[in-house]
């Protein structure tokens, strides 16, 4: 660990301690089982299911079978045992879809992460808890018309990005349908003043953002290994280890605000280091693989991650191909668009720990970390608190990450407004040019909401993204063309900014994103990211 991580974990309650000590046990860290209280079994068997530990900690205590007490191991095992009943269920569902597409096609699909592992080895420990099946099919449409023979129905837009589809049977199970497979790609800069927060106050234009190599289904397909119990299609090791590497960096790299447990979930860290055991592992091809997909910034990730949470170096002796030096200085930014599209790079520090579960107190400038903030003070009821950025006015704020393209200008107006039952806010920016949509994201942290505006179509899309209670905490979001500017609306009850209706006063931190996007989720034309502390 670095000096910086030592330190914050230093600030971490010694309950924080154990219950972290209690996940990378349970994921094969070597060391004794940590002594937990009575009182902190309850918040380690939530963070068990959170990281999806439940198979691996029942195989570390039946070799350690003191470790815990009986009627804690008979709850995870309870619960585990309906894990793997939905996980043979979800087989069963890919395994027909499989069945399907081959018949119809003769192109199956490729499922990704999941049950890999378990149908790779046979050992239903490997088993974990998953919310859908993924998958990569030759012709998207027609796996979406596979899926919906097995009572499954479209839900929410169809072809953003990766994800063609998602569909959901009656029951709620989902499944999603992508159309490639997305290996995240950092930028070649070496100098880490350039991701740097301390070294860019003020106005910051970054022209670093993610790039990324789209693996489709046809080069997959050549890695793809058969299993016949359950007959589901699974990647071989090699290629799983990309799959699942990539899939972590790209949760960590959108999360500036980590959540409160499971940011990164350790069985997918654990998932990398017994791939990388099996015994069909092929060094060789994972090396072809490391070049044809340029996977080398997702690869020094997660081999960061094994060295400091469990212990170890699943791929070590790797040559070097250029992102050694991410590996060595753990240098690994986030976006602070949470979306991961077309953001803003930016070094925060590397807080591995802070991945697994979160410190207890948690206050908006520890929160924000490194970053410049400009403060707003909003405790005045109903009093109208106006802000503006990249406006070049005397009242504007000081700080802000921003990019445009040549000739295009930006520049934020907002209003934030106290009431007794929460905060309204509104934001305008120019005017979207043609072709173009209007978007914002609200990210307080575990409370985020993200709205897209076309106004040649009048067309507005919002969504929560709240990690509690979203869709159902009372926030409401419109978009408009008003004084020739683009203009949003939110009103935030307290509980959809999860501060308590009976608090004296809380500082708010709000990553506050805007920007101009080519229709069709193309290329940012011109945006901002404002970090606020807002006091209320």
């Amino acid at each position: 660990m670095t000096e910086q991580t030592s330190a914050m974990a230093a600030t971490s309650s010694d309950r924080v301690r154990r219950l972290r000590e209690g996940l990378v046990w349970a994921a094969g860290r070597p060391g004794a089982a940590p002594d937990l209280h009575e009182a902190e079994l309850p918040p380690f068997l939530e963070a068990l299911d959170a990281h999806r530990l439940d198979g691996r900690f029942l195989r570390r205590c039946a070799a350690e079978p003191d470790a815990f007490p009986a009627e804690f191991t008979a709850a995870v095992a309870e619960r585990f045992a309906g894990v793997q009943a939905g996980v043979r269920s979800q087989s069963e569902v890919a395994a027909s879809v499989s069945a399907r597409l081959s018949r119809d096609t003769g192109h199956p699909p490729i499922v990704l992460k999941g049950s890999t592992l378990w149908q790779i080895t046979g050992d239903p420990y490997t088993m974990r808890r998953s919310g859908d099946i993924d998958f990569v099919g030759a012709d998207p449409e027609a796996t979406v018309e596979a899926v919906t023979a097995e009572d499954y129905r479209r839900h929410g837009p169809v072809d953003i990005l990766d994800e063609y589809a998602e569909l959901r049977s009656e029951a709620g199970r989902i499944i999603e349908v992508h159309s490639y497979y997305e290996i995240p790609r950092l930028p070649a800069e070496r100098d880490r003043r350039r991701y740097s927060p301390a070294a860019n106050p003020g106005g910051w234009r970054q022209e670093l953002r993610l790039s990324g190599h789209r693996w489709e289904y046809a080069h997959l397909d050549r890695h793809r290994a058969r299993t016949a119990d359950p007959p589901a299609l699974v990647l071989r090791p090699e290629a799983a280890i990309f799959v699942n590497a990539a899939h972590m960096f790209g949760d960590y790299v959108r999360t500036p605000f980590v959540w409160p447990k499971g940011t990164i979930k350790l069985d997918e860290v654990a998932t990398v280091c017994d791939l990388a055991d099996h015994s069909a592992f092929d060094r060789g091809l994972f090396l072809r693989l490391l070049h044809e997909l340029d996977g080398h910034d997702v690869i020094a990730f997660v081999r960061a991650l094994a060295l400091d949470l469990l212990g170890r170096d699943p791929l070590p002796g790797l040559p070097d191909t250029g992102s050694d030096w991410r590996l060595r200085e753990r240098a690994f930014p986030v976006d602070l668009w949470w979306d991961g599209v077309d953001g803003y790079l930016v070094d925060l520090g590397w807080h591995p720990e802070q991945l697994l579960i979160r410190d207890e107190q948690v206050s908006a400038e520890t929160v924000l970390y490194g970053l410049h903030v400009n403060a707003l003070d909003a405790t005045a009821p109903d009093r109208e608190l106006r802000f503006s950025a990249l406006d070049g006015s005397a009242a504007a704020v000081e700080h802000a990450v921003f990019r445009t393209e040549k000739g295009a200008a930006f520049s934020v107006a907002g209003t934030v407004v106290r009431h007794p039952w929460g905060l309204s806010i509104e934001v305008a920016l120019p005017p979207a040019p043609t072709g173009c949509m209007s978007a914002i994201s609200l990210n307080f942290g575990d409370y985020r909401y993200e709205g897209f505006y076309t106004p040649e179509d009048d067309d507005y899309r919002w969504d929560d993204y709240s990690l509690f209670n979203p869709d159902a905490n009372g926030a409401d979001s419109g978009a408009f063309r008003r004084a020739g500017r683009d203009t949003f609306s939110f009103t935030l009850p307290w509980d959809a900014l999860g501060v308590s209706k009976d608090a004296a006063a809380a500082a708010l931190p709000l990553l506050l994103g805007v920007r101009h996007q080519r229709l069709r989720w193309g290329p940012m034309r011109a945006g901002a990211v404002i970090p606020l502390r807002i006091s209320v």
